[in-house]
């Protein structure tokens, strides 16, 4: 029997801290792509952890995670273009 994504349970920190896990190694390439510098780069994808752990809640699990995180990666590094 299949769920649909709206009956589905929870994610579990664990299993969505697997997900992000996984996807480390997308994150670090796109912004080192969009920052230039490794340091600055670095610190955007630790922005982005910290922001996709605190909306975690916000993540439907039947959706693609990769996109989920360049979403708030892209937004953060252009929120910071705009600040600067």
């Amino acid at each position: 029997m299949l769920l649909s994504v709206a009956s589905r349970p929870p994610m579990s920190d664990i299993e969505f801290t697997i997900l992000v896990t996984d996807r480390l190694h997308d994150l670090r390439r796109y912004a080192r792509r969009l920052c230039k510098r490794i340091d600055a780069a670095e610190d955007l994808v630790l922005e982005t952890i910290a922001q996709a752990w605190a909306t975690r809640h916000q993540f439907n699990p039947g959706a693609g995670v990769r996109m989920w995180l360049f979403r708030i990666l892209r937004g953060l590094f252009r929120r910071r273009a705009i600040a600067a």
